[in-house]
């Protein structure tokens, strides 16, 4: 039975006639019985009991059909009961030649550029990865392989995952390049990067060294790296000139120009780094965890940002693939720069996975040091070049300024000139100085606002420091310093509280003068949730006659306490429940305040929305329950939602129990609750004035009561 037409080279064709001998009728039975289109119970099963036989055959016999299979894939579409479980190849007992498992590459190459290909890739890969250890390649069979890889590179229709899995297994069947040469061909030439770095291997003073470094990236499986990979590496990097080829591959990634090329969705994308880079590109970024270089830090930082910032307007990095490896090994390098970078990436990112990527990788980086996550944070603060009275020099070229952070965190910038100092750059200044300069001053101001929300964010963790500690860290310091100095904090000992402000290491400012602070004292931030109504109303007048500014608020700051219906509910607060808000609004409120919530829309899953938080010290995460309302009012997005309760559950339990209201730490739940109330009171409906005119809209009543009372 002869199942296709199609005129084959005279050897080939002989080759042909004996698989079908063997057999053909068997492969004949699968693609007349079983659809190509549908998946179901019965046809699965039909395809595996298929699937046995086949393998129950003699070993010739199985790879006769495979060698079938992979000729009929190119001109028709294989039934899903064959190609969704012949799977598991490498441990089958199946045999087939040498020159058949070149032939099924060559026949691979003229199947058509659809997703169906990658089938017919693989088992064709597979075939040869079993037959091709024998000895060494021909001239012949090594211009089948390339020709192979040059098909799956030209793709646009093949799932990248299979294009990236087989390519890689295509190029380390691959003889190793001519001494004297570097061989790239781990790399496509497809995109910005591509552009970049392949010029600068070509003339590598290293050849066989740097092609060695190539073959072990694209050798590179998984998520992370394996100790095994990461010991070869080290062995690797004992020549200079593979260090510093990774570091061109780092670098380019960062400053590479988009190249625009076709998609396989359609339109013309600009791509730094396309899909089939992406696997290489990250080996190189895993390769920098043994380099001990001032470079690496700042170059994985820079590459963790333009991944997280990657975009149609500035070029692709085919994924989160590259910044996912960057937070990875500044994570496991765990020094203090690195741990100063990825707080500077949580704190510039809203993208939820991100964070929680970043989040994990100070985790480890915390483990490492022996301490937690939060107490780390707190030790690496950089200090942005600031000294003793809070100024930092800034030079650029011929331009000098002089950066100055005063009491109320506000920064001034001066310039120099001929004549002293001024507030505006000179006018024969060259303007990328200016600019270098003024860039400095905007990552100074970044610093102290990154600072300012960590130190806020202590107000829900009941932290505690000994007064050695608390003045080594958050007084002598020039930017947590010029912070703390203006916040009100708590010092006991001996059975006695002293609540001010520190003027010096020594004193402390309260509301009736300054008096002297102890040597040994726990040092707590003052939350007013934890205090008195009259000593409350004595520092806010305090702050008020003294006109003393607070870097956020901490004596007038909003104050949630349990009520005696939220201890009559026990486990959840409806205390903003039942409000029509706006959602969009409300959403970009989430990111803003570190709340990670799923999307409301019209699909699976996008009707109901939670909305959490987390705190971290006290292993609690707070849930707010919000709903979609106008499912008909827009086909693709939400526009209202309403709200319900809010509750507590450990973050820890996968089962999400909620915890009594009345167990979670009164600091904890003021701070949430307060987060609740920003969101109800900014994006309720309540607020536009306007919202009368609409007409008939069934929430008029909710406004008119909201609004109204």
């Amino acid at each position: 039975m002869r199942l296709f037409g199609r005129r084959e080279a005279a050897g080939d064709d002989a080759a042909w006639a004996a698989h079908e001998q063997r057999a053909g009728a068997l492969v004949g039975e699968a693609l007349a019985s079983l659809p190509t289109n549908m998946l179901g119970g019965d046809f699965t099963r039909a395809g595996r009991a298929w699937v046995e036989r086949v393998f129950s055959s003699p070993p010739d016999v199985a790879g006769s059909v495979l060698m079938l299979l992979v000729r009929a894939s190119v001109s028709t579409r294989l039934p899903w009961g064959v190609t969704m479980t012949v799977n598991d190849l490498p441990r089958r007992k199946w045999t087939v030649s040498r020159a058949d498992a070149f032939l099924a590459l060559r026949t691979a190459t003229q199947s058509a550029d659809d997703w169906y290909a990658g089938w017919t890739f693989k088992v064709s890969e597979v075939l040869l990865r079993r037959t091709a250890a024998e000895s060494a390649l021909t001239e012949d069979e090594t211009e089948t392989v390339r020709a192979a890889i040059t098909s799956l590179e030209n793709r646009r229709h093949l799932q990248a995952p299979e294009r990236r899995e087989v390519r890689a297994r295509l190029v380390r069947v691959l003889p190793n390049a001519e001494s004297g040469t570097v061989d790239t061909s781990a790399i496509v030439p497809v995109d910005g990067w591509s552009t970049t770095v392949l010029p600068e291997l070509a003339i590598s003073s290293g050849p066989d060294e740097v092609s060695a470094l190539l073959r072990h990236l694209a050798a590179a499986t998984g998520s992370k790296p394996s100790q095994k990979w990461l010991e070869t590496v080290g062995k690797l990097l004992e020549s200079d000139e593979v260090v510093r080829v990774v570091r061109v591959l780092l670098e380019r990634l960062v400053t590479a120009e988009p190249v625009t090329r076709e998609s396989r969705y359609g339109g013309r994308v600009p791509m730094i780094l396309d899909e089939q880079n992406t696997d290489v590109a990250r080996a190189a970024v895993w390769a920098a965890l043994p380099i001990d270089q001032p470079w690496v830090i700042p170059t994985l930082h820079q590459l963790a940002i333009r991944g997280i910032r990657q975009s149609g307007l500035i070029g692709w990095l085919s994924g989160d693939k590259i910044p996912n490896a960057a937070i990875l090994v500044l994570g496991r390098l765990a020094t203090p720069d690195a741990v100063v970078a990825l707080q500077q990436l949580a704190d510039s990112t809203k993208h939820n996975g991100f964070r929680k990527r970043i989040a994990a990788a100070l985790a480890v980086a915390a483990q490492a040091a022996g301490l937690a996550p939060s107490q780390l944070v707190e030790r690496t603060v950089p200090s942005g070049g600031l000294d003793e009275t809070g100024t930092v020099a800034l030079t650029a070229g011929a331009v000098t300024a002089r950066a100055s952070v005063d009491d109320r965190l506000k920064i001034a910038t001066e310039w120099q000139k001929s004549g002293g100092w001024a507030t505006k750059p000179p006018a024969d200044a060259v303007t990328a100085d200016v600019n270098h300069v003024k860039r400095a001053v905007k990552e100074l101001k970044g610093l102290l606002g990154a600072e300012r929300r960590r130190v806020e964010g202590l107000l829900a963790a009941d932290r505690s420091w000994d007064a050695g500690e608390w003045r080594r860290y958050y007084l002598a310091p020039p930017v947590t310093g010029r912070l703390s100095r203006r916040l009100i904090w708590t010092f006991d000992a001996g059975g006695t509280r002293l609540t001010g402000l520190p003027v010096e290491a020594d004193s402390v400012r309260t509301t009736t003068g300054d008096v002297p602070l102890p040597e040994a004292a726990t040092v707590r931030l003052w939350h007013p949730a934890t205090a008195s109504t009259d000593e409350v109303s004595s520092w806010r007048d305090w702050l008020l006659r003294e006109e003393f500014v607070q870097p956020f608020k901490q004596a007038f700051r909003e104050v949630y306490l349990l009520t005696s219906a939220e201890l009559e509910t026990a486990t959840y607060s409806n205390r903003f429940a039942a409000h029509v808000l706006r959602y969009q609004q409300l959403y970009a409120l989430f990111k803003e305040r570190a709340w990670v919530a799923n999307y409301l829309g019209p699909y699976d899953g996008g009707y109901d929305g939670r909305a959490r938080h987390e705190f971290p010290d006290a292993g609690l995460t707070a849930v707010f329950e919000h709903f979609q309302i106008d499912a008909e009012a827009g086909a693709f997005r939400a526009d209202l939602c309403s709200t319900d309760r809010v509750w507590f559950s450990r973050t820890a339990d996968r089962a999400k129990t909620a915890v009594p209201l009345d167990e979670v730490p009164p600091l904890v739940f003021s701070e949430a609750m307060r987060d609740v109330d920003l969101f109800v009171g900014v994006t309720s409906i309540a607020l536009d004035p306007n919202w009368a005119d609409r007409g008939g809209d069934p929430h008029y009543a909710y406004w008119l009561a909201a609004s109204f009372g």
